[in-house]
């Protein structure tokens, strides 16, 4: 595994590049930060499993937007943090921000040992990226929410503006609408039915098994009747998913609206992120916050949630930093109302962002998409290199 490290002080670097050397790492780089040098000025090249960034003498706060940017778009990524910052609230913001583990700087005698190695636990119990690709998961807090209907059109952007081969599962068993938003066919078969075959489940018999919807897009609805999808198991899910990923840039999956079923809590998980959506009134806002004391409550990181305001209307809603002071997280995107296009969308079985690719929620889908990707369709300008100024 390979380790990036920054200080700025000389003697901290070489402690820092020997405790990580001692523990198994390659130090692919140690760089020494130099005055007010921002943080994101040295990641244009950033890449390995673990970051060890010495924060001593900074503002906390502007590292931590950097670094917030950075596990967004290297999910895997593990990042220690060394402050000397006291501040509960730094650390609070560093945990959401992506960080692992946060250290005083310079670090006790230990600290920085255990902490290496509990990165290090963590990393092995998770399969490499190569030839992996990334689960993103959609819940809804309340019926009707809208989260099927971003969901399936983000993975159509995903495949056809990002020509990324991108699978869309449904997991819905209750509603099942995914199928109905992309296609007017009826799949080839289901979640279900593919459930029973994981013994011999591979590439070949997934690919057999979904709905082309168009290019690079594949769906595997879910079965007809909710009775039929309970019967999955939480190992057999874990299989088909694990081949999806395989076989798959993206798999985004479209959860039913309870989080704590046993099928969910595999994919919530296996997820790589998961995408939260609700809308800014009160009631939305209730079920919100019991949304997440069950997804904390199955050990789901917050830095996994990214939250989405749908049909938001600044003039009418509830404000955003409202929001985020009752629940203690950020809002990471708003959607605006759409509600005639979307509708119709809905009423002809033709995907929004097909029928209508510059209505505003489609845009707003495509900034998702784009940064899921790490830059813009037809771009080869990476996001993190746009946000440091990479010129091509």
């Amino acid at each position: 595994m390979k380790a990036t490290i920054i200080s700025r002080t000389g003697s901290l670097l070489e402690e820092l590049r020997s405790a990580a050397e001692a523990e198994g790492y390659e130090v692919a780089q140690a760089l020494l930060r130099k005055g007010n040098q921002p943080l994101s000025s040295l990641l244009a090249d950033m890449g390995g499993d673990l970051l060890i960034v010495d924060s001593a003498g900074a503002e906390p706060g502007d590292d931590l937007v950097t670094l917030e940017a950075l596990t967004r778009t290297h999910p895997s990524l593990a990042v220690i943090m060394l402050s000397t910052s006291g501040d509960a609230n730094v650390l609070i913001a560093a945990m959401r921000a992506g960080v692992r583990e946060v250290l005083q700087s310079p670090p006790k005698a230990g600290e920085l040992t255990d902490a290496l190695r509990h990165v290090a636990q963590r990393q092995q119990a998770v399969p490499s990226e190569a030839g992996r690709g990334r689960v993103i998961a959609f819940m809804s807090v309340k019926p009707g929410s809208g989260a099927t209907v971003l969901a399936t059109n983000l993975a159509y952007l995903l495949a056809t503006a990002h020509q990324k081969r991108t699978a869309l599962i449904d997991l819905d068993f209750v509603l099942a609408e995914a199928s109905f938003f992309m296609s007017d066919s009826h799949g080839k078969t289901n979640i279900s039915e593919v459930a029973k075959q994981v013994s011999r489940l591979d590439g070949k018999l997934l690919a057999a098994s979904m709905l082309n919807v168009a290019p690079n897009l594949f769906l595997l609805a879910a079965p007809d009747g909710p009775e039929e999808g309970y019967g999955v198991t939480a190992e057999q899910m874990g299989r088909v998913l694990e081949v999806a990923r395989e076989h798959h840039d993206f798999v985004v999956i479209d959860l039913v609206r309870t989080p704590d079923a046993t099928v969910s809590m595999k994919a919530i998980d296996m997820a790589d992120f998961i995408f939260v959506v609700l809308e800014a009134t009160v009631p939305h806002l209730r079920d919100l916050k019991r949304s997440l004391g069950i997804l904390r409550s199955l050990d789901c990181p917050d830095s996994k949630l990214r939250l989405i305001v749908n049909r938001y209307d600044k003039h009418v809603a509830i404000e955003l930093s409202q929001i985020e002071k009752t629940i203690g997280l950020k809002v990471d995107y708003t959607i605006p109302n759409s509600f005639a296009e979307v509708s119709e969308s809905l009423n002809t079985g033709v995907l929004l962002a097909k029928a209508h690719p510059k209505n505003p929620v489609v845009r707003g889908l495509r900034e998702i998409a784009d940064e899921l990707v790490g830059k813009p369709a037809g771009s080869g300008h990476s996001w993190i290199g746009r946000l440091l100024g990479e010129q091509g």
